[in-house]
């Protein structure tokens, strides 16, 4: 289980694109330099991910992060 805390818009856009980066890594088995990664211990035969992510943004509402929990099944916003 991976916590992000974020306090404000511009932390919040910084977190989510770090969320959106891994779980690009993680569900699709993809590294920065283009290659396969799927052979990694974070993802499962099912493509299921098996790392949960959760979001709390102390100032705002967080929407950086709500994007992503629409697009990601492991991405929880708290608060």
């Amino acid at each position: 289980r991976v916590l992000f805390l974020s306090n404000g818009h511009g932390e919040d856009e910084i977190s989510a694109c770090i969320i959106h980066a891994l779980n690009r890594h993680l569900f699709l088995g993809e590294d920065s330099s283009g290659g396969d990664t799927s052979s990694s211990s974070f993802v499962s035969d099912s493509s299921e991910c098996l790392i949960d992510i959760s979001a709390l943004p102390l100032v705002g509402q967080g929407f950086a992060y709500r994007r992503l929990a629409d697009q990601y099944n492991n991405v929880d916003v708290i608060g």
